[in-house]
């Protein structure tokens, strides 16, 4: 999102224009006030739902949709405060976004889609029972896939490195985690055909109460699935609200042997999700920083292991803690460089002082 988002913002800020077309007021929910987009997206009948092109729950937005364009918004907001920020301490913006970003072959590498080849390792492939279709039921295997274990391991281990540049972090970057039901490979062993994939992030895996070893897993949308959404929400009638509405959710229900098979499964999704949320925040630290980095002679750097700044509210007024903090230290500097020269004007005083002493002593 910040790879797609960084050029389109600098163009703007570079060269504001007013658009001509009233595209540019109805592409946000934000343009009808925070009442009006939440019952949009809650699919409300009344006069607000439907001025926001929600007309009844039918064209409610879906969960993952309206996660989606929370993140999207948020990025944008972050993206206009750096850009802002850097143009107005340097003059000028750069071309690419402080952080490294995968292209659109490296997205397309990385994806798992239905009919792949996958692994499937002992230790992280349980067997289940799905019924895609009623009444008729499949033996499977549940896996992860799209990133290599050990990266994951090793991560969470700490040997993924820090600040956002370590080897076994940008391998994680790019992959495109997901979690799958495949089924077994006849040939070859540990290894099986994907039938339906899961993003690992928001699959949210959660037991069901009344029987245990059944597993309920949410299937959002692919990640190069959103970003096609959001390149073609300029092109499209409605803007940004009516393309997410593209974006639909699906259900999982899979029956393990028992109730223990079915919480390592879930405990499986967890960890593996927590290591990469983790990378992730690695990842995305020099965002938030509070000294950003330049390449300037005599500009200051940021700390070579900085505290992330937290940002407050969700990201909805774009401030963020430790923002002022180059302030304070030029202010700091300042101090000095002012009590410095005081010293050096008293110093040079008291040696013009010296020749009129002398020669006052040798008169006496």
């Amino acid at each position: 999102m910040v790879a797609l988002e960084w050029p389109a913002a600098r163009e703007q800020l570079q060269r504001p224009v007013l658009r001509s077309s009233s595209e540019a007021l109805l592409s946000g929910p934000h343009a009808y006030g925070p009442a009006a987009a939440a019952a949009a997206a809650a699919g409300g009948a009344g006069a607000a739902g439907k001025q926001a092109g929600g007309g009844g729950k039918g064209e409610a937005l879906s969960q993952s949709a309206r996660a989606a364009l929370a993140c999207y918004l948020a990025v944008q907001r972050v993206v206009a405060l750096l850009q802002l920020r850097e143009l107005l301490s340097t003059g000028s913006i750069s071309r690419s976004p402080p952080i490294a970003t995968l292209t659109d072959a490296e997205l397309r590498a990385a994806d798992v889609q239905e009919g792949f080849s996958v692994d499937l390792h002992p230790a992280a492939s349980i067997a289940a029972v799905v019924s895609f279709t009623p009444g008729v039921e499949r033996r499977v295997f549940f896996s992860i896939a799209g990133v290599a274990l050990r990266r994951l391991d090793a991560a969470a281990g700490g040997g993924g490195g820090g600040g956002g540049g370590g080897g076994g972090d940008l391998s994680l970057l790019r992959s495109l985690p997901v979690t799958v039901v495949a089924d077994p490979s006849p040939t070859k062993p540990n290894a099986g055909v994907v039938l339906s994939v899961a993003p690992l992030l928001g699959a949210n895996p959660t037991q069901d109460k009344n029987v245990p070893k059944w597993l309920h897993v949410h299937v959002r949308p692919s990640v190069r699935g959103l970003l096609r959404v959001l390149k073609a929400a300029s092109n499209k009638k409605g803007g940004l609200l009516n393309s997410m509405r593209q974006l639909a959710d699906g259900h999982w229900v899979l029956a393990f042997a028992d109730a223990g098979r079915s919480g390592q499964a879930k405990l499986l999704v967890s960890q593996h999700s927590e290591t990469l949320r983790e990378a992730y925040s690695r990842h995305l630290a020099p965002l938030t920083e509070a000294t950003p980095k330049t390449s300037g002679g005599g500009a200051a750097e940021a700390p070579s292991s900085p505290a992330p700044a937290r940002v407050v509210g969700g990201l909805g007024g774009g401030a963020a803690e430790g923002w002022g903090a180059p302030d304070a230290g030029k202010a700091a500097a300042e101090g000095g460089e002012q009590q410095e020269e005081a010293e050096q004007a008293e110093q040079q005083q008291e040696e013009q002082r010296e020749p009129q002493r002398a020669a006052a002593g040798g008169e006496g």
